[in-house]
Order: C-alpha cells, then sequence, then structure tokens
C-alpha cells in the first residue's frame, strides 16, 4: 500500500471526488484512507472553504496511472517526501527521514527536474525560483543533471514544490458573522477623531499553511480536453454540452472499449462522441430532425468523422423517448444524456396537435411521414428516462443524465 497526495483542479469541485470514485471503480481499484472529515472541504463548491488536497492510499503507481489516464479533474497524484509549513522544516524532514547516502545518490543516471505551484496565491516567476532555491542546501540535489523534458534513455523524475496558502474554513455562517464584526470596527475607527500609524499583523507577510514536496507519478487526462473544443467542431448547436462536462459525465457512466452507450436525447451529439472516443460503440435518437441534421453535407456525423470515430457510432434514430422502439430485455451498458427541460430547448413528443388538424399521410408516405408533436412536460420526460434505465440497461449498467436545479435544492 502507498500513500498519495491527490491535488484536483479548481475546477467543478461538486464532481471531483465523484467522478474520481467512478474512475477508480471502472477499473476496479480500492482507494484507502482517506479522510472523510475533509470531503465537504473537497467537495464544497464555496470557494472560500475549498481545498484540492486530499491523502489516499493505492495498491501501486500502476492503478495511479490507470485513474489519471480517464479522469479530468484531477491535476496530479504526488509521492510526497517531505511536509512542513515551513522551508527549513523541509530541509530537516529530507535530512532525518532518509539514509545520507540513498538521497544523495537518488538521482544517479537520471534526469530530473523541480516545479513550483501555489494555492491560495500567486508568485512572479523570479519568486517561484528564489523558493525553489531555498531546497538548495539539501543533498538529494547533488547528483544527475536538470533536464526540463525527458530525454528517452534516462528516467525522468518531475518533483513538485507546492505551497498551500489556503482559503478560510470556516462555514459561510461564520464568515457572515465576521464580515459584520469587520464593517462594526470600521464604523468605529471612522468615528475616531484621531488616528495612528501602527504596524499589524495584516501588513506582515504570512507564510504558507503547509508546503508538499513530492514526485509526480501521473498528471490527470486534461489535454483531452483540447481535443472536443467546441470551436474547432464542424457541427455545433446551441444546446453542445460542454466538452470537460461530457467527458466527467463519460467517466460516471464507466463508457471503455466494449461499451454499449445510448443517449436517448442526442440532439447534437456531444456525449456519443466522447463515448465513441473513448471506445464505446454508441447510439442516439431524438425527436428533433433538426438538431441532428443541419444540412446533408453538415450534420451530427460530420464531428465523428473529422475526428475518425465513425465506426464506433452505430447510428442515430429519429424517434420519440416516450415510446421508444429498442427490443425487449436489457441491452445498453450505459445511458448518458441532458434531457430537454424548457428552458434552452423545449421538449416534444408525439402526439396531436391541438392548434392543428390532423390527416393521416397518403399512401406510398407513411414511410417519410413525420409525425405531429406536442408539449412533453418535464415530470414525463424523467418518468420516461427512469423507465427506459430500468428496462434496457444491463446489470450494473448506469444512468447518468443532468438536472437543472438551483442552489436551495442542492
Amino acid at each position: 500500500m502507498v500513500r498519495y497526495l491527490c491535488i484536483f483542479v479548481q475546477q467543478y469541485p461538486t464532481f471531483r471526488y465523484r467522478e474520481l470514485l467512478a474512475v477508480a471503480s471502472m477499473f476496479n481499484i480500492k482507494i484507502w484512507g482517506i479522510d472523510e472529515s475533509l470531503l465537504p472541504i473537497i467537495e464544497s463548491d464555496v470557494l472560500e472553504i475549498s481545498s484540492p488536497f486530499l491523502y489516499m492510499d493505492l495498491e501501486s503507481d500502476e492503478d495511479v496511472k490507470k485513474i489519471c489516464s480517464r479522469t479530468v479533474l484531477v491535476r496530479g497524484f504526488y509521492r510526497v517526501w517531505a511536509e512542513s509549513n515551513t522551508y527549513q522544516g523541509l530541509l530537516d524532514q529530507l535530512a532525518n527521514n532518509y539514509d545520507p547516502e540513498f538521497i544523495s545518490t537518488f538521482h544517479k543516471d537520471k534526469i530530473w527536474k523541480i516545479e513550483f505551484d501555489s494555492f491560495g496565491r500567486r508568485f512572479s516567476k523570479e519568486d517561484q525560483l528564489e523558493r525553489m532555491h531555498r531546497l538548495k542546501p539539501s543533498p538529494l540535489w547533488s547528483s544527475g543533471k536538470v533536464s526540463m523534458n525527458p530525454n528517452g534513455v534516462n528516467e525522468h523524475v518531475v518533483w513538485r514544490l507546492t505551497e498551500d496558502y489556503g482559503l478560510s474554513r470556516d462555514t459561510p455562517e461564520l464568515m457572515a458573522e465576521r464580515a459584520q464584526e469587520k464593517e462594526k470596527e470600521k464604523e468605529k475607527e471612522n468615528e475616531m477623531t484621531t488616528t495612528t500609524t501602527t504596524t499589524t499583523d495584516n501588513q506582515v507577510e504570512k507564510g504558507p499553511q503547509n508546503m508538499y514536496l513530492g514526485i509526480l507519478v501521473a498528471k490527470g487526462n486534461r489535454e483531452s480536453i483540447s481535443q472536443f473544443n467546441l470551436q474547432d467542431r464542424k457541427y455545433l448547436g446551441t444546446t453542445s454540452m460542454d466538452p470537460e462536462l461530457s467527458i466527467i459525465s463519460a467517466n460516471m457512466g464507466h463508457v471503455r472499449p466494449g461499451s454499449f452507450m445510448l443517449d436517448p436525447f442526442v440532439g447534437t451529439g456531444s456525449f456519443v462522441l466522447i463515448s465513441s472516443y473513448f471506445g464505446a460503440q454508441t447510439v442516439g435518437c431524438d425527436i428533433d430532425v433538426a438538431a441532428m441534421r443541419k444540412t446533408q453535407t453538415c450534420n451530427l456525423e460530420t464531428n465523428f468523422e473529422q475526428l475518425g470515430l465513425l465506426d464506433n457510432l452505430v447510428g442515430v434514430v429519429i424517434c420519440d423517448n416516450s415510446s421508444a422502439p429498442w427490443r425487449d430485455g436489457p441491452i445498453f451498458d450505459c445511458i448518458i444524456t441532458d434531457p430537454p427541460y424548457g428552458i434552452r430547448a423545449g421538449a416534444k413528443r408525439v402526439g396531436y396537435n391541438k392548434n392543428r388538424r390532423h390527416k393521416a399521410p397518403p399512401e406510398g408516405f407513411k414511410w417519410s411521414h413525420m409525425a405531429q408533436t406536442t408539449e412533453y412536460k418535464v415530470p414525463d420526460v424523467m418518468a420516461d428516462l427512469l423507465e427506459l434505465a430500468a428496462k434496457k440497461l444491463v446489470i450494473g449498467g448506469r444512468l447518468v443524465y443532468w438536472l437543472p436545479t438551483t442552489p436551495e435544492y442542492v
């Protein structure tokens, strides 16, 4: 069992830990040693109390690399060598926790570099370099050669020095009380007829709450996001899902090679596109023909051709999800979708429109007939989606869907 420090990105905090667990579960990787009292801080979407640092135990570096091959909300996993709130403390730990001969020859026949990062504060390049130089007294750097990039021959060790200045760990209620107290103090100061100039604690530069020095094991799969940049797609719509959120959804749904994935409200196809990239066979359906087919030469399939993923798209079906045409029995490994809730696009289902006269199509034209549609209310959308998942997902299959909400219901 190996102890690792996981550093998340400061993006979508409510999804960070859940995506990590989903990816680990997909690869049958067990995670131990998590301090669950920290999870409210990790998952909080209140920036003043959020934190990206979480220790955990895994079996090996290989498990870490598997997780990082998919997750996009993890910045990286590190094996921490020293942890302190002062640079002297870091140097002392390096000297006391490791054999002098081991540490002085650690980089023998290796190349290495050191990176600097900070949470809660920004530094210029000059300041970052000065902080890294504070670790020079350690014999750790006495062997090996510095190299910014791998050379393909020697092992490349990437060190990470991270300063955590933290954010307030108080609850929103305590923060509001403190803000009121500060306002009262300001009012008292304004009432004073004389002022004095003194040096306060706030004028003294505060050091970091904690610092970590460790070796990078693996970085998260952030590079995959840019491959699906919406601006680079040839076919796009107003309801196209953000690529990062699409990848998170695919990770939550355990999409992998061999999966059979369905998006019953496919629209412009963001979910089926991402799922195909991860090796799944995908199929989508929608009642809105315009969303799936802009023109004969520019449509949902165009993005698949652009990325060379057309072989993974089984096809798209024009149908009504309230009366889906799928065969009886479980057939899908995952259903990932963003149902229409009438916010960006209204939901429709097959039915007679009260404002239009119904007339049966002439003989010979039934195959191309586009049925009338009527309003598809949100409770019906959800009921039909859950029924579809209950009937068509295999045992252990996953349903992932997006639901608009407001803060008071979170």
